[in-house]
């Protein structure tokens, strides 16, 4: 930041962000400003099947120019798993934004520098209800910034340079595949329908691999036997003991 304008230009102090130098400096720590509302976008989790061709073109356009994308969603999760799968294949890292307070509050400014510091992509989900303030001050000309919501985009919302609206692609199939491989470990002959049918993204399986048995200990997988067997004992878990009377 220069300071002193009125003065002559090499007598002007200049003044530099203490993350300026800390990224000169070879510090790859984000911002202290972004902490609880910016973190590194998770990858894509393997074995996800989108439409190919939707995601090589997306890539291709997210290559060649820093552009504003709307990514309209028709469940929970899914613009934000087509972004990373875009964003990996074009090989761009990517920061996730998640809005939380007002646009004043936001830390804009301070997403954007580490975005061009880093030279990456930012991904915004979940949008809050009034997004037209935060989509203006993120629609600039030099960081790619894709916008994940499930309604349709309002031409009001980025007067000044709307974004390439998209539909999100649905997941297709082969559910059962991405669970097995999100798990690290081939589902049994009980669990595959059971995987299919809910055919949950990619943000369902990444968290339920914390649900995986620790190291050393059995899985128990719930199975429909199982879960018969919790049905037979719930009646008796609200059960109070009550001593006999002499």
């Amino acid at each position: 930041m220069v300071e002193e304008p009125e003065r002559p230009f090499l007598s002007r102090s200049l003044r530099v962000s203490d993350r300026l130098v800390a990224h000169l400096l070879g510090d790859d720590t984000l911002d202290a400003a972004l902490g609880g509302h910016v973190r590194r976008l998770r990858a894509p989790v393997r074995g996800e099947r989108y439409d190919e061709d939707f995601l090589l073109r997306l890539a291709d356009r997210l290559t060649r120019v820093p552009l504003p994308v709307y990514l309209r969603e028709h469940r929970a999760g899914d613009g934000l798993a087509c972004a990373a799968a875009a964003l990996r294949r074009s090989g761009r890292d990517a920061l996730h934004f998640t809005p939380g307070g007002t646009p004043v509050q936001e830390p804009i400014a301070e997403l954007l520098r580490e975005a061009r510091l880093r030279d990456c992509a930012v991904v915004v989900s979940p949008l809050p209800e009034d997004p037209a303030p935060l989509m203006r001050a993120l629609a600039v000309e030099d960081v790619a910034v894709l916008f994940a919501d499930p309604r349709p985009y309002d031409p009001h919302w980025c007067d000044h340079r709307d974004p390439l609206v998209l539909d999100a692609p649905r997941l297709r199939s082969g559910a059962v595949e991405a669970w097995a491989t999100a798990l690290g470990e081939e589902p049994s002959s009980e669990a595959r329908p059971w995987a299919g049918a809910y055919r949950r993204r990619g943000a369902g399986t990444g968290a339920d691999r914390g649900h995986r048995a620790p190291s050393g200990f059995p899985a128990r997988l719930r199975t429909p036997a199982r879960h018969r067997r919790r049905a037979r004992l719930r009646p008796r878990a609200g059960r109070r003991a009550v001593p006999a009377r002499r």
